[in-house]
C-alpha cells in the first residue's frame, strides 16, 4: 500500500505502527486514494478542565475560609494559624503552575490550556487560549490528562521502569558498541540495556536493531496523576492529615492531664487559704476580745 506517495509493506492487513494511536484495517484494494482524517471533541476536553477547576476552587476556597484569621482575633476560622492547612494550600497552588516533563516538545503547564490563576488564588479557564493551543500543540492535553511511556523509534522499546526512574525525556545515542542515555553509558545484559544513574536510573530498554544511532524516550506522568498521588499521600491512613489529627488528639490529652493537675493544685490552694483565713479570723477575734477587755478596764478606772 502507499501513504502520501510512499510505498509500504506490512505482514498483516491490521496496521498499528503507522499512525500513533490508530489502527488501520485494510479490507480491500482500491484504484484511487482514500483520505483518512481524525478529529477530537474539544468540548469534552473543556468540560474535563472545568470539572478540575471547579474541584480545585472548592477545595482551595474551603481551606481559605477555614484558615482565615482576623486582626482582633474574633471570627477566625477553625484552622486559622494551622501549618498543615497552609501547606496543603501551597501544594495546590504549585500544581497550577507545575511544569510537566516527559512529553514531546515539553515541558508543559496548565496555563498553556488557558487555565489562569485569579487574584484570590482560584482558577479560571480561557476557552480561546484552550482552542488555540489545542490546534497548535495537542500534546499539551496529554500532559494534563494522560500518562506516557513511549519512544520515537520502533526499534527501541521499553522493558521496565526502575523504582527511582523519574519522569522526563531521555536521549539515547550510540557510542561504539554501546548505547548512552543522556551521555552516560548503559549496561548490557541479555539484549537489555539498563541505566544505572541519574533520573533514568533503573530504566531498561531493548534495541532490536543495533544500527540505530539515536532515539528518544518519553516517560511522562500527567498532571492529573501527580495531583492524585499527592492527594492520596495527604489522605492516606498514615498521611499528613491523619498524623495531624493524632498530634492534635495527643495535645488534647495533654491538656486534659494538665487541667486535672491544675484542678488538684487549685483544690489544695483553696484548702490552704481556707485554713489560713480561719486562723486569721481566730486571731482577729482574739484581738477584738482583747480590745473590748481593755476598753472596759479603762472605763472602770474612770
Amino acid at each position: 500500500f502507499t501513504v502520501d506517495g510512499i510505498s509500504m509493506t506490512r505482514s498483516s492487513n491490521t496496521i498499528q505502527d503507522l499512525f500513533k494511536g490508530y489502527t488501520l484495517n485494510l479490507l480491500t484494494t482500491n484504484s484511487s486514494a482514500v483520505n483518512i482524517s481524525s478529529s477530537q471533541n474539544l468540548s469534552t476536553i473543556e468540560g474535563l478542565l472545568n470539572n478540575f477547576i471547579d474541584s480545585y476552587n472548592l477545595i482551595y476556597g474551603g481551606i481559605q475560609a477555614m484558615s482565615m484569621g482576623s486582626a482582633d482575633g474574633q471570627g477566625s476560622g477553625p484552622l486559622s494559624g494551622d501549618s498543615l492547612a497552609r501547606q496543603i494550600q501551597r501544594k495546590l497552588r504549585e500544581f497550577s503552575s507545575k511544569s510537566i516533563s516527559g512529553y514531546e516538545d515539553g515541558p508543559y503547564t496548565l496555563s498553556l490550556l488557558g487555565v489562569q490563576t485569579q487574584r484570590d488564588g482560584t482558577l479560571a479557564l480561557n476557552p480561546t487560549t484552550l482552542k488555540n493551543t489545542f490546534e497548535a500543540q495537542p500534546k499539551v492535553v496529554d500532559a494534563v490528562f494522560k500518562n506516557q511511556l513511549t519512544t520515537d523509534t520502533a526499534e527501541v522499546s521499553i522493558n521496565a521502569l526502575g523504582t527511582s526512574t523519574k519522569p522526563g525525556s531521555y536521549a539515547i545515542t550510540k557510542s561504539g558498541d554501546n548505547y548512552l542515555i543522556d551521555g552516560v553509558a548503559m549496561t548490557l545484559s541479555d539484549s537489555v540495556y539498563t541505566s544505572g544513574s541519574g533520573d533514568s536510573s533503573g530504566l531498561k530498554i531493548k534495541i532490536s536493531d543495533t544500527s540505530i544511532s539515536s532515539a528518544n524516550i518519553y516517560y511522562g506522568k500527567s498532571l492529573m496523576t501527580l495531583v492524585d498521588e499527592e492527594l492520596t499521600n495527604i489522605l492516606a491512613f498514615d498521611g499528613d492529615i491523619q498524623n495531624r489529627l493524632q498530634t492534635l488528639s495527643s495535645s488534647l490529652k495533654d491538656l486534659a492531664d494538665q487541667k486535672t493537675l491544675l484542678d488538684e493544685r487549685m483544690a489544695k490552694l483553696q484548702q490552704r487559704y481556707a485554713m489560713q483565713y480561719a486562723s486569721m479570723e481566730t486571731a482577729v477575734a482574739g484581738l477584738k476580745d482583747t480590745g473590748d477587755y481593755l476598753t472596759e478596764m479603762l472605763k472602770s478606772k474612770d
